[in-house]
């Protein structure tokens, strides 16, 4: 046993000293392990929630950065920002009914204008067909005022002649009326002659007198009475 020396403290020391050496070195280690899993838990994060959490600090956008730069664009917080959001899917839900009505409704215009269309092509042929036959008509017009033209030329040219030979008829009126108490007068006369010169020669009863085929009749009982005679007076 000699040489050998058991110093118990300094065992106990040093024992001491390494176990501390070791908590220290785990408490270390357990800080170390925390920072890891905190900075896991964050990029677990980042990939899972994106932008909607960590905002503009690992997220860029291009069209955003652009627009953020405007004197209106509103600057709210991710709270405000989510019910902005929710208002605005509200909305785009509207719109999307609205939009699907105006679909119906265009749908139905078109319908509607299919039939019009349809009904101005039916129309156009119509007036087209009318064109021509007014066309024809005022062709046909226009040729009868010329031919009206040309009679109430020869209206006016024969009115005039109408008048020359009224004015002759009156002309030859006046002078047959003339002519006829003439022949009157000369008949009477020639009866007169005749009758009263057959009365003196043996008819006394003479009194009256016809015309037959130019040739002077004396009668007792009918015709036209013819003046005295000259032995009467």
């Amino acid at each position: 046993m000699a040489g050998y020396h058991f110093n118990p403290d300094k065992k106990k020391s040093g024992f001491a000293v390494d176990s501390g050496k070791t908590g220290e070195h785990w408490k270390s280690f357990s800080r170390n392990k925390l920072k890891v899993a905190i900075v896991l838990a964050l990029l677990a994060l980042v990939v899972v929630v994106g932008p909607d959490i960590t905002g503009n600090m690992f997220y860029d956008d291009p069209e955003y950065a652009l627009l953020s730069k405007n004197s209106d664009f509103p600057k709210l917080a991710v709270k405000e920002a989510n019910l902005e959001l929710y208002k605005c899917m509200d909305d785009v839900d509207d719109l999307q009914s609205q939009f699907s009505d105006c679909e119906s409704g265009i749908s139905v215009a078109e319908g509607l204008y299919k039939t019009c269309d349809a009904q101005k092509v039916e129309v156009m042929g119509e007036l087209q067909t009318v064109n021509g036959n007014y066309n024809s008509c005022q062709a046909g017009a226009d040729a009868l005022k010329s031919s009206l033209d040309v009679c109430n030329t020869e209206k006016s040219a024969k009115e005039t002649e109408l008048g020359v030979c009224n004015s002759e008829l009156s002309e030859m009126d006046s002078r047959l009326e003339s002519m006829d108490a003439e022949r009157e007068k000369i008949v009477g006369n020639y009866a007169n002659s005749v009758c009263c010169t057959l009365k003196m020669l043996g008819s006394p009863s003479l009194k009256y007198y016809t015309v037959v085929n130019n040739r002077i009749v004396c009668s007792n009982s009918e015709g036209t009475e013819f003046g005295s005679c000259e032995y009467e007076n």
